[in-house]
């Protein structure tokens, strides 16, 4: 599972077999220390993964968005820490909303991931340039936000329902499908 962590400045995959495995475009010295709640940490390096999330789409089917996107690999880690900045980078909105009442938990606040699909200026008529494609699929625990996540081999052709982050194409066939 990837934790949505507002306060993460890159996102972070716990360097594991699995992880090693996947990792492409290795820079074994772009190493950085820092601090975290449970300590100092150092990194690993960088590397190029494609990372796979479930999403439900506008019409409600399950999708599953492929990301090519350069990852900072921690061997001390024991979780994965996915910055908003990151998805919205990409283009994908999130939105934290507070409990709606003085009476309400303090668990009950809702967070939403709305995954976009950013497409050239004029393609729409009017900013933002982006099409909704659907939301993340979340999972809340003491307060935090999860999704399940997969690693994927760098893919011989670009499948519908991937995007590469740096390009951020999607087919106008794709979007003519999930319209």
């Amino acid at each position: 599972m990837g934790m949505l962590d507002s306060g993460c400045n890159e996102l972070i995959i716990k360097l594991d077999d699995e992880s090693r495995a996947i990792a492409s475009n290795w820079n074994r010295d772009d190493v950085t220390v820092g601090d975290a709640a449970a300590g100092t940490f150092t990194t690993d390096g960088t590397a190029t993964m494609y990372v796979g999330m479930d999403f439900k789409d506008i019409k409600g089917n399950q999708c599953e968005l492929v990301a090519q996107t350069r990852v900072t690999l921690c061997a001390q880690f024991n979780w994965d820490l996915f910055p908003t900045r990151w998805f919205q980078n990409a283009g994908h909105t999130i939105i934290f909303e507070g409990k709606e009442s003085i009476e309400a938990r303090d668990d009950s606040v809702n967070v939403t991931v709305q995954i976009n699909q950013l497409l050239p200026h004029g393609t729409l008529q009017s900013a933002p340039h982006r099409q909704m494609l659907g939301h993340l699929t979340l999972q809340t625990w003491n307060h935090l936000s999860f999704f399940p996540y997969s690693f994927h081999s760098p893919p011989t052709t670009i499948q519908a329902h991937s995007m590469d982050i740096h390009s951020r194409g999607y087919s106008k066939g794709l979007l003519e499908k999930l319209l």
